[in-house]
C-alpha cells in the first residue's frame, strides 16, 4: 500500500524554490542528533502497559532540525522533528529554557516549532502529566534530558 504524504524532503523544495523566486538571500542549515533513550530499562512510550519495558535498541531515535534565516541577521525560523510519542509542554518550555540561556533572544516561541513523528518505541517519563507518566511510574530524567 501507498502512504500519500507530504515528505519534508517537499517542504525544503518549496522552501528552495520560493526562495530562488524571491531572489533574496536565505540561509538554511540542517542538523540529525541521536537522542536514542537508555537501551534497557526503559518505559515505552502510549501503551499503557507497565510491563512494557525496553530490552534493547532496535532503531535509533533522532532529532533533526532545519533553520531557515534571512541572511545572517534577519529573521529566522527552526523546525525540529524528535522521534518520539508527543513533544510534551515539558520538553517544550525545556528547550526554549536552554535555547535562551545559549543565544538570548534569537530563537522564542515565536519562532521554533517542535514536533514528534510519534513512535510509540520511544521512552515514556517525559512529561509533566501523570497520565502519561503512569504506566511507568514516574517522570524519567534521563528520556526527558534526552528528549529536550
Amino acid at each position: 500500500m501507498h502512504r500519500l504524504g507530504f515528505p519534508l524532503r517537499s517542504v525544503l523544495l518549496m522552501l528552495v524554490l520560493i526562495t530562488y523566486g524571491a531572489r533574496a538571500s536565505y540561509w538554511v542549515g540542517v542538523s540529525k542528533v541521536d537522542i536514542t533513550g537508555a537501551a534497557v530499562g526503559s518505559g515505552m512510550m502510549c501503551y499503557a502497559d507497565s510491563s512494557q519495558i525496553s530490552s534493547g535498541i532496535n532503531d535509533r531515535q533522532w532529532a533533526r532540525a532545519f533553520i531557515v534565516s534571512q541572511g545572517e541577521e534577519g529573521s529566522r525560523l527552526a523546525i525540529v522533528v524528535i522521534d518520539a510519542g508527543a513533544v510534551f509542554n515539558s520538553v517544550y518550555q525545556a528547550v526554549l529554557d536552554r535555547l535562551e540561556t545559549q543565544f538570548s533572544s534569537l530563537y522564542n516561541r515565536h519562532n521554533i516549532i517542535l514536533s514528534a513523528t510519534h513512535t510509540h518505541s520511544a521512552a515514556a517519563g517525559q512529561s509533566h502529566h501523570f497520565l502519561y507518566n503512569m504506566p511507568y511510574g514516574m517522570f524519567d530524567d534521563r528520556a526527558f534530558e534526552k528528549g529536550s
